[in-house]
């Protein structure tokens, strides 16, 4: 079974990476645009991160999450 992932409140020129398992292999990785961005998951547990904070923002946490 897949589930989607939508990023929709990311700042402009992020890039994004999102890693499955505790070996960190990427599963999708994209700059942030005006655009959502859509990836399709598998049952697990993955982190969603961000390398670089655009300038005038902060950089993120990791955010863990289950699907």
């Amino acid at each position: 079974m897949k589930k989607n992932l939508i990023c929709v409140a990311c700042p402009l020129g992020c890039p994004i990476t999102v890693t499955f398992d505790a070996d960190g292999n990427v599963v999708d990785e994209w700059v942030s645009t005006n655009e959502e961005h859509r990836i399709s998951l598998v049952y697990g547990t993955y982190t969603l991160h961000e390398a670089k904070a655009p300038r005038g923002y902060r950089l993120a946490e990791d955010i863990e999450f289950t699907v």
